[in-house]
């Protein structure tokens, strides 16, 4: 997927591409015209930096593969974007596709993006196409949350296509699909957006919703950059033999106080309610008047909050019925003067 023969049927230049990878080997792509890239790709043609007299201008690209910028120089010289002429009938690594998009990002081709969203579109449909291997699924996402978090067609792209191959591709099964997931929130929240909007038909809706997912500790927004806060939880691989019990509500831990179950508890806001607040560890209504006020709600009982409604209404009926003695004994005083 390499093949270089467009440039066969190219100008031919003097410009080198350098492409260095993350294991420090490097691949080099000569006889680039600097012409055509300065009509086709002006941005990339900048780029080009000249190291002394005897030689053409250079520039290298990190952090890419060479098929991904071979592809995308395949574009810019002939505007063409194939990229499994070798490997027919079988799928493309989702990687691959979305460092192409990259580079036509970072380059402002739109064309280019709109074509490998397209592509991406018909990889990932259910009936023209072949389907993904996990690890190379979670390949593909990982880079997509790290370096395209911004683009949502594309994450809607991939969301639909774990949605839909779930169950067949085996991935509520897959330890690197849950550790992806539980590593990334954005991704999980995700996988439960494509879900609503199909309206949980599929069989799977309820195991994604299952998932376990990485809660991170809150953060200054301002200085910490919210790309760092996934793919840094431990991921901790499930073992079935071992079922943690969780304590109920209903065990008796030695407190005298009545039980109070789920259905029996409301949650009431304002900062001046005078009923029990269960954060402020308080043992009466009354302990809990001034923790309110940092919390800005309390826990009752509904017994506690329908009794506190009567009071209410009790006490407005006895503030409209002071009002009218006051104003009666006040024209009583005025007749007897």
């Amino acid at each position: 997927m390499d093949d270089l023969q467009f440039l066969v049927h190219s100008p031919s230049g003097t410009a080198t591409l350098f492409i260095q990878h993350a294991d420090s080997s490097e691949r080099t792509i000569t006889n680039l015209s600097m012409e055509l890239m300065e009509e086709k790709c002006p941005l990339l043609a900048a780029k080009f930096r000249y190291l002394d007299d005897h030689s053409g201008p250079t520039y290298t690209i990190q952090g890419m593969s060479a098929t991904a910028v071979t592809c995308f120089l395949r574009f810019v010289h002939i505007g063409d974007y194939a990229v499994c002429e070798e490997s027919a009938g079988s799928s493309v690594p989702p990687l691959l596709h979305l460092q192409v998009f990259h580079l036509a990002e970072m380059w402002v081709l739109p064309d280019l993006q709109q074509l490998v969203l397209q592509y991406l579109s018909n990889e990932t449909d259910p009936v023209w196409g072949s389907g993904y291997h996990p690890a190379e699924l979670c390949e593909g996402l990982r880079y997509l949350h790290v370096e395209l978090s911004s683009h949502v067609d594309l994450r809607k792209v991939f969301a639909n296509y774990c949605v839909t191959n779930f169950v067949n591709d085996g991935l509520g099964n897959c330890e690197i699909f849950r550790q992806t997931v539980y590593q990334c929130p954005p991704l999980f929240r995700d996988l439960c957006r494509a879900n609503m909007e199909d309206g949980f038909s599929n069989s799977s809706a309820f195991e994604i919703i299952k998932l376990p997912v990485c809660k991170h500790p809150l953060h200054d927004r301002q200085t910490v950059d919210p790309a760092t806060l996934i793919f840094n939880c431990e991921f901790h691989p499930r073992d079935e033999s071992v079922i943690e019990e969780q304590p109920s509500l209903d065990d008796d831990d030695g407190d005298d106080g009545d039980d109070v179950s789920d259905d029996t508890v409301t949650v009431t806001e304002g900062p001046d309610s005078d009923d029990y607040d269960v954060m402020s560890g308080a043992t009466s209504p009354r302990e809990s008047e001034a923790s309110n006020d940092s919390h800005g709600f309390s826990i009752i009982s509904v017994e506690e909050f329908e009794w506190s409604m009567l009071e209410l209404g009790s006490e407005s009926e006895q503030s409209t019925d002071d009002e009218s003695d006051t104003g009666y004994a006040s024209n009583s005083a005025l007749v007897e003067l």
